[in-house]
């Protein structure tokens, strides 16, 4: 099985990185330059692991990236304060929304947005699985760009 796997998706690599850990990609051909590097990591004070994918070519993730996230994961507390500061303008959503939103909500994932300019989607979804909200955001320059609420 695994060499059917291995020839349909490609053989599976990993990168090492001593702050987020271990993630993988798959390569089909050595000589194929980009591919999309994938783990998971928890974030101090999170219940449920964060998916972080990345992108990369077929030796590591770009070091753009690795540094985009790292500069994220040392934000995300100002990063959630923002979220926090967002709703409170925003009526409808301050219903429902409460200040226990961060006992409630994770993020999810993080995943690249424009690789040029280092941005990165950000997803909040809820601990309760029934619960179908979720919050999905870009972070830009230290900035919320765009936030879809649901």
């Amino acid at each position: 099985m695994g060499f059917i796997q291995d020839w349909i998706f490609g053989k599976e690599i990993t990168y090492n990185d001593n702050r987020i850990g271990e993630l993988t990609a798959r390569i089909r051909n050595k000589k194929k330059t980009d591919c999309v590097w994938t783990g998971t990591y928890l974030i101090p004070g999170q219940k449920a692991e964060t998916v972080i994918i990345l992108e990369g070519d077929s030796n590591t993730p770009f070091s753009s990236q690795i540094k985009g996230i790292y500069a994220l994961l040392d934000n995300i507390q100002d990063i959630n304060h923002k979220v926090e500061e967002y709703w409170r303008n925003q009526p409808i959503v301050k219903q429902s929304f409460t200040a226990d939103w961060m006992d409630r909500y994770y993020i999810e994932g993080i995943s690249p947005w424009e690789i040029e300019d280092n941005s990165f989607e950000i997803s909040y979804e809820p601990y309760d699985k029934n619960d179908s909200s979720y919050i999905a955001l870009i972070w830009k320059d230290q900035e919320i760009r765009e936030v879809e609420i649901k």
